[in-house]
């Protein structure tokens, strides 16, 4: 299903369908998890958790579909308060990703105990209620991936719904170990679907790659087409034509910008500010020490949508910086974001992050 709607609208996320439109027939029966390694939101409050140490990825009808009518409340000492929730100390619980309903506003949490080495999903409602999602008997889907020895996927590090399908990237042991899965909606239960090489231009390494899959990937709808955006460590962000996925397809990314080598990205999101469409991707800079560009890190980058439609691709592609100079004022530094470990938006006006510090804030977006 295809809406007609404006550009920014279907960059930012989620088309009107129904619930019944995202799944078929929904299994009712346990989730069993080995690991969260990400979790995201399709329309109508089903939420999408990836498990790719067993290959598995859940569509779960979380029924949590009550539009906000409250602001957020920030919490601090979230994640010290978070790990108590759990019964553990805060040093034994690590926060794998967080996403917020973009219907309740409410916050979902993916959370791994090191004491039990068991995953968590935790609802933290708009007053700050904490609540334990259960994952027993509930109605939702099992979409298995491949395990064969030509893909067996064991890492999935970020997923999207776009055009009525979930596209998911992937990591598997193998030449071309870069992977896109794609599955048609409406999702059915133990039914899977295909999974794709993926290459990329790499703008800072001035080559061709095909190890590393995307960090983090957000949808993009230009000229009436639909892509996928993502980014990569070291950073191009990239985009994919969603018509290229398809059998006996390896699948070239067209390199559109360079944020600069050394880091890392986690989250990303797009929004719209003052009659404009951004980007905003906060990263975890792994050359810190040597150069670093603020007081941690942990940063984010901003940058204007209009560069995703740029002609100049690849080794051509807009870079952040010429030498040690910034080289467009399209491409920012987000400052009120230093420290910034995770983030997902929670509206136009701001996102919800955890801070280096454990603390749940909203920040405004810039």
């Amino acid at each position: 299903m295809k809406l007609a709607l404006p550009l920014l609208s279907l960059f930012l996320g989620l088309s009107y369908l129904s619930a019944t439109e995202v799944i078929r027939e929904a299994h009712t029966g346990d989730v069993e998890l080995n690991r969260i390694q990400v979790i995201h939101f399709a329309p109508d409050g089903v939420l999408l958790i990836a498990d790719g140490t067993k290959s598995q990825i859940f569509a779960v009808e979380t029924g949590d579909t009550t539009a906000a009518t409250t602001r957020f409340q920030p919490i601090p000492g979230f994640q010290k308060e978070l790990a108590s929730k759990m019964g553990v100390g805060e040093n034994d619980l690590d926060i794998i990703d967080m996403e917020v309903n973009p219907i309740s506003k409410n916050l979902y949490v993916a959370c791994f105990n090191q004491k039990t080495r068991t995953p968590g999903l935790i609802r933290i409602d708009r007053d700050g209620t904490m609540t334990p999602v259960t994952l027993k008997g509930v109605k939702h889907v099992r979409i298995p991936l491949p395990k064969g020895e030509k893909a067996p996927v064991s890492v999935i590090t970020d997923m999207v719904w776009i055009d009525n399908r979930l596209i998911a990237a992937a990591r598997c042991n193998e030449e071309f170990a870069s992977k896109i899965f794609s599955v048609d909606g409406p999702l059915q239960h133990e039914k899977g679907g295909q999974v794709y090489s993926a290459e990329t231009f790499h703008v800072a390494h001035n080559r061709w790659e095909t190890k590393a899959p995307m960090s983090v990937m957000i949808p993009y709808e230009e000229d009436g087409k639909h892509y996928i955006v993502g980014a990569f460590s070291c950073t191009p962000v990239v985009k994919y034509p969603i018509d290229a996925i398809k059998p006996g397809a390896v699948i070239k990314g067209i390199s559109m910008i360079e944020l600069g080598s050394g880091n890392r990205p986690l989250d990303m999101f797009g929004y719209s500010t003052e009659g404009k469409s951004k980007v905003l991707t906060n990263t975890f800079r792994f050359h810190h020490e040597k150069r670093p560009y603020g007081p941690s890190p942990h940063l984010a980058f901003r940058f204007d949508q209009e560069l995703l439609s740029a002609p100049e691709v690849n080794d051509k592609a807009v870079r952040r910086l010429k030498g040690n100079t910034p080289a467009t004022e399209q491409i920012q530094i987000a400052e009120t974001y230093h420290g910034v470990v995770k983030m997902s938006r929670l509206d136009d006006e701001s996102a919800l992050a955890l801070s280096e510090t454990g603390d749940l804030v909203t920040i405004a977006l810039p």
